[in-house]
C-alpha cells in the first residue's frame, strides 16, 4: 500500500508541476476537514467525551477528467465507546486517481472505496444517526467498509448503474484498522421511481484483524433499499455469507422525517439485528433520535441506543434497559 500511496502522490506533484499556465487556470482543489466530537452517557460503565474521528481530504483536478482523491482519518473510538485504550493507527482511507468520461464510465486506481452496499460514509455522518449499522461496520476488526488497493471502475445509465472492483493488500477499515484483504467485489443499482436497489457480492479473502497476517475465506452478499419520499427517507441493507471465515447474517432499516416547518430538524430510527458467527450472540438494537443542522457547516445530533446487552470487545458497548445517550457534533468545512 505505501508503495502505491507514493507512486500516486509522486504522478500527482508531477502533473501539477509539469503543466503550463494555461493548464494551471483550468485546474482546481478542493479540501475538506471533518471534526466529529461526542460524548456518551452511559447506562454501564463510564460516560466518555471527546474527539471521535477527525478527517482531512481534498480532490484535486489535473485536467479535465482527470482528477486525485485523498482522505486521511484518524479514530478515538476506544475511547468514546468506554474501552479505555487508543486506536494506534491514523490511516489514509482514500488515494486514488479518477478518470471520468463524458459518456458516464469512471476509473479509480489506487486505495479506493470498497462499492458493497451502501458505502459512502457522508450518508451516515451527515443522517442523525451517529454510528454505523452493527452488519456494516461492527465485530471485532472486520466489516465490509475498507478502502482497498487495487482498480475500481463503474457506468451505466439514469435505470442501472454498476461498479466492479479488484483489490489485493492492506487495506484501511472504519475504525483505522489495517487488514489485508483481497478479492473482486462487484455492485449493480437499479433505479425504479422512487426505490433504489442495489445488490453487492463480495467473493475473496480477508484477516480477522491486523496481528493475524492470515487470511479467511470471504463471500459475503448484500441487498440495500432507499425509498424516497418529500420528507421521508427509508433505507436499508440485508448482508449474509462468510466473512474472514466466520458465517454471519444481518439486517437494519434507517428512517429519517424531515419536520414540517421545522426544516433543520430531522427524526432518525434505526432497528437492527446481527449475527457474527454461527455460535455467536444474535444482537439486536433499536436507535432513536434527531439531527439539527445549525448551518451547513454545523449538524447537530442526539441518539438514544438500546441493545440486548451484548458487548461487543471493541466498538458497540452492551446497554442496561435504559439504554445508552449520544450527543455529536460535526464540523464540516470545505475551502
Amino acid at each position: 500500500m505505501k508503495r502505491i500511496l507514493s507512486c500516486l502522490v509522486s504522478i500527482f506533484i508531477l502533473v501539477s508541476t509539469a503543466s503550463d499556465g494555461s493548464a494551471d487556470e483550468n485546474r482546481s482543489i478542493k479540501f475538506n476537514i471533518d471534526l466529529d466530537m461526542r460524548s456518551r452517557i452511559a447506562s454501564t460503565g463510564t460516560s466518555q467525551a471527546g474527539i471521535y474521528e477527525g478527517t482531512f481530504g481534498f480532490r484535486a483536478k489535473l485536467m479535465d477528467g482527470l482528477h486525485f482523491n485523498y482522505a486521511h482519518s484518524q479514530n478515538n473510538a476506544y475511547i468514546i465507546n468506554g474501552f479505555g485504550r487508543k486506536v494506534k493507527h491514523d490511516i489514509t482511507q482514500e488515494a486514488a486517481l479518477e478518470k471520468s468520461w463524458r459518456s458516464g464510465e469512471r476509473l479509480q486506481l489506487g486505495i479506493v472505496r470498497l462499492p458493497f452496499g451502501l458505502y459512502n460514509s457522508q450518508e451516515t455522518y451527515t443522517s442523525g444517526l451517529i454510528d454505523y449499522p452493527l452488519v456494516r461496520g461492527d465485530y471485532a476488526l472486520q466489516s465490509v467498509n475498507w478502502g482497498v488497493p487495487g482498480v475500481r471502475f463503474g457506468g451505466g445509465s439514469s435505470q442501472i448503474q454498476g461498479e466492479v472492483a479488484v483489490f489485493g493488500g492492506q487495506s484501511s477499515g472504519v475504525w483505522n484498522n489495517l487488514n489485508n484483504t483481497r478479492g473482486v467485489d462487484a455492485r449493480v443499482q437499479l433505479y425504479r421511481g422512487n426505490t433504489i436497489l442495489g445488490l453487492s457480492h463480495w467473493a475473496g479473502s480477508s484477516s480477522t484483524d491486523f496481528h493475524s497476517p492470515g487470511e479467511q475465506v470471504t463471500h459475503v452478499s448484500g441487498l440495500d433499499i432507499r425509498y424516497t419520499l418529500p420528507r421521508l427517507v427509508l433505507r436499508g441493507e440485508y448482508m449474509l455469507g462468510k466473512l474472514a471465515g466466520d458465517n454471519l447474517n444481518g439486517w437494519y432499516l434507517d428512517a429519517y422525517y424531515r419536520l414540517p416547518k421545522y426544516e433543520k430538524m430531522t427524526l432518525v430510527a434505526r432497528v437492527e439485528q446481527f449475527k457474527p458467527g454461527s455460535d455467536e450472540f444474535m444482537s439486536k438494537q433499536i436507535t432513536l433520535g434527531a439531527r439539527y443542522t445549525l448551518t451547513p457547516e454545523w449538524i447537530l445530533a442526539m441518539n438514544w441506543r438500546r441493545n440486548n446487552g451484548k458487548n461487543y470487545p471493541t466498538w458497540t458497548p452492551g446497554t442496561r434497559k435504559g439504554g445508552d445517550v449520544f450527543f455529536q457534533v460535526y464540523r464540516k468545512l470545505s475551502f
